[in-house]
Formats: structure tokens, sequence, C-alpha cells
């Protein structure tokens, strides 16, 4: 098994909502044997093996036998000068740089790379984001010599090296702390206008040489096969847009897999809470908006006076984002979900610790929780388990949620007056809602909230979702 990898830390990002952060994992393994870089104890995750076969096979996600043609005589072209441009020219575009996120690196394609070493965000970054414009800007800032020295091999850019290391055997050539400082320094200065363009290094393209991309399906953004260099170069100097080589073979970003793959989106390309990504804001909308029902709950809690650190369960939590809204507004805040997928991506989307993500049956921790939460929220779910596609029945469920929170239950629940429940559940009113909390929950008072804000093109015919608080006796 080969040594470790580490995420690369992102550079210092726009504000958002909930602040997207790799949340720091320990580590403590040595470095591949013959790795020269000595132990890779920076902030990332558990180590990985790498099975070179499905590396080999994996990530082109080309459908048809034309396609692939396609790829692999291009791919083949690119050694000879006089025929490689000639493939280039017939696939060029002029696009965006902030539509350029990162990808290859040592040729395994971005997702798989992300995968390798649990950087879920990795494909989903921005050049402009990434660890070279990082590099260019810290060299702008502090020198280049002063950003290459000490500590360099745990900045973005150094453990992007390091990873590659670990991956492919080198990094442009270097296989030690020093050589990719070598390579570094002379990459900077080149970019800053202080010296020449560097030969052509192990593993790297001629100055001059088309950027390569792949475009990024059901988005408007292209992830980098070749060039990353040169693009960090174009963005630090200041270019908005440039002409690019798109090989045309539609690829995906790890974070697009991610989401496909997990229970929640039952094969739907909507997003179930708020993500920041670049690729999914094109043919990914925004299904529940969040934000409305957090304000309505905090505006309660501050009036029952329960104020943080008070505890905090989001029973469903789908991706975190509650878990971690909640956690910023200050509450001891923890998350069960079914779906195992979900803790990573709360960690990747939100900088959630997963630990406070518990992957379980929502009514088995209910059933075991009594009186252990002062808040409890559970949206989206007691209509499952009233349909009998949950462990037990709708009824027992909100019996569970009232007997596991002392101070407050916040919840929605599909109504019969959308358009996948109007057959199965048509006397789901609001007051019918209302009044099914009231007698199976047990609580003394059950406030209606008022519906969510989600009933909006492509969802005009979906949500509208009451929000209730209940208070248990």
């Amino acid at each position: 098994m080969p040594g470790t990898l580490v995420p690369v830390p992102a550079p210092a990002r726009r504000p958002r909502s909930v602040t997207r952060n790799r949340a720091p994992v320990n580590r403590s393994n040595p470095a591949r044997a013959g790795s020269s870089l000595g132990p890779l104890a920076v902030d990332g995750s558990c180590p990985v093996a790498v099975d070179r076969y499905r590396l080999a096979t994996a990530g082109y996600h080309a459908r048809g036998v034309g396609r692939a043609a396609r790829y692999v005589t291009y791919r083949l072209l690119r050694p000879f000068p006089r025929l490689a441009p000639v493939s280039a020219a017939a696939t060029s575009q002029r696009v965006a740089l902030d539509r350029v996120l990162l990808g290859y690196q040592s040729d395994i394609p971005g997702n798989e790379y992300a995968r390798l070493t649990n950087d879920l965000l990795w494909s989903s970054t921005p050049v402009s984001e990434g660890p070279h414009v990082d590099l260019l800007r810290r060299a702008e800032a502090l020198g280049v010599e002063a950003a290459t020295a000490d500590g360099f091999a745990t900045t973005p850019y150094g453990i992007l090296a390091r990873n590659c290391i670990e991956l492919d055997g080198h990094f442009f050539g270097a296989t030690t702390v020093e050589g990719v400082a070598d390579h570094a320094r002379r990459f900077a200065r080149a970019s800053l206008g202080e010296g020449t363009h560097p030969r052509t290094e192990r593993g790297g393209s001629p100055h001059g040489a088309p950027v390569e991309v792949h475009p990024i399906a059901h988005s408007d953004c292209v992830q980098l096969s070749d060039g990353h260099h040169r693009v960090a170069a174009a963005v630090v100097q200041g270019s908005t847009h440039l002409t690019v080589s798109n090989i045309g073979i539609p690829t995906t970003t790890a974070l697009q897999d991610h989401l496909a793959g997990m229970r929640s989106q039952a094969g739907r390309r909507a997003l179930r809470q708020p993500i920041d990504a670049p690729e999914l804001r094109r043919e990914w909308p925004l299904a529940r908006r969040c934000t409305d029902r957090l304000d309505r709950m905090l505006h309660v809690l501050g009036g029952l006076g329960v104020g943080p650190p008070a505890s905090y369960l989001d029973v469903g939590a789908t991706y975190g984002w509650f878990v971690a809204s909640m956690s910023q507004a200050g509450y001891d805040a923890h998350g069960v979900e079914i779906d195992p997928m979900a803790p990573e991506l709360a960690r990747a989307a939100y900088g959630v610790d997963p630990n406070r993500m518990t992957t379980a049956d929502a009514a088995a921790v209910l059933g075991s929780s009594l009186g252990a939460w002062d808040v409890v929220s559970c949206f989206g779910l007691l209509h499952r388990f009233a349909l009998g596609d949950g462990s037990c029945s709708g009824e027992e469920l909100v019996r569970r949620l009232g007997r596991s929170a002392r101070r407050v239950v916040f919840l929605d629940t599909g109504q019969g007056d959308e358009r996948r429940y109007r057959d199965r559940l048509p006397h789901w009113t609001p007051e019918y809602v209302q009044e099914y909390l009231r007698r199976y929950g047990e609580f003394s008072e059950v406030l209606d909230l008022g519906p969510d804000d989600d009933r909006r093109v492509p969802f005009h015919e979906e949500y509208g979702r009451h929000l209730f608080a209940c208070i248990p006796r």
C-alpha cells in the first residue's frame, strides 16, 4: 500500500451562507518507501491503495465506440507537433476562466483524483481558487524565494505535489520537497515575468501547447485535462477568457457522482439543500432553500429562551446543511441520516465533523433518545413513514420525536396539495397535519409557522410545506 494522501486545503474563499471548509483529519502514516518526503503529517484523510488497473479503466464516461476512438486518437496525436495542432484546432473554443475547474493529475481523471485524496470538492474547484494560483499569489505577495521556503510542503501546491508523488512516483520529475520547490520557483518566476518558461519537464507539456479540457456533463463548466499551470498564469495575469482545446468527451465531477449515488436524490438531478459548486448551478436546481425554515426556527428558539449551547438533532439530515447552520449559530448540533454517503458530503460541502453525522435509521435513534435533546428537527420524513416506507408507522415516529426533545420539535412533511401526494395523501392539509402532531406527539402546543418558500419553478407543483413548532408537555 502506498503512503497516505492529503487533501489540498483551499485558499481563502468568498464568504458563503455556510462555510465550505475541508475538515481536518489526523494524519500519522509515513510516506511511501522511496518517496523522500518523510511523514505526511498534514491534515488529511485515510490512506488509500492505488489500483492501477481501476485507474486506467475508470473516469472517462465515454458512451459509444466513436467518441472513445476520437479520444484515443487525440491522445495519440499529442506527441507529434505537426499533427497535434490540427487535432486541437478542430475542437478549440474560448471559455471563461471562472468556468475552468481543477481536473487531471498524474493522468488520473479529476473525479478519481478527488476520491483517492479524499477531497470531494477537488474537481468542483475553479482554477482561480486552486493550488497553482495560490502559489502565484503567495509569490506576488512574499516573493518567489519566501513563498517556496520553510513550510512550502504544507501549502496547497506543496500538498498537491506530494499527493502526485504518492500516486505516480514524481511531480514533473521531482521526488523530494526541494525538487518540487525548484519546479515551483521556475513556474512562478516565468508566470510573473521574472524569468523564462522552464524546459518541458517529465509529465509536462511544452509552453504554448493548447490547454486541454473535458466538458462537464449537465454543466457549462469544463474540467482541465492538461494545462493547470498555464491557466493559473493566465488568471494571475488578469485574463478572463482563454482559448482551449475541448476533447469533447463529457466527464463528471466527484461531487456530481457523490450526489447521484445518494438515496435522497431518488434519481433526480436537484439539490435537496444548498450546495455552492460551479458545475451544479445550471442543471441542478435548488429544490429547498432551507434559509427560510432556519430563520423561523431561530426566531422561535429566541422566544423560548433556548439559545446556544443547547443540543440539537436533525432527524433525516440529508446533506447536513441544518447541522452546519445550527453549529454556526452556536448550538451543539448533530444529525442522523440513513444514507452512509451523507457524512462525507457534510464534511466536504459544509465543514461538518463526520462524527456529528450518525448513519442510522431515524426511528431507531429516536427510540433510544428519550429526552436526550433540547431541540429536534425532522424535515420531509413523516409522510414517508405514514406511507409505509419507514421502519415504523407515522404515528410512532411522531411519538418518538415528542419524547426525544425537551424543549421543541420543528417539523414539516409532504402535503396533499403537492403533485406527488395528491392521490396518496389527499387529506394531508396543514390543518390535518397540525392535529395529527398534537394527537400522536403528545405535545402541549403545535404552532403553524407558515409555508416554506420552495414552491417555485421548476417545483411549482411541489413543496409549500408548513413548518410546525411542537412544544412537548
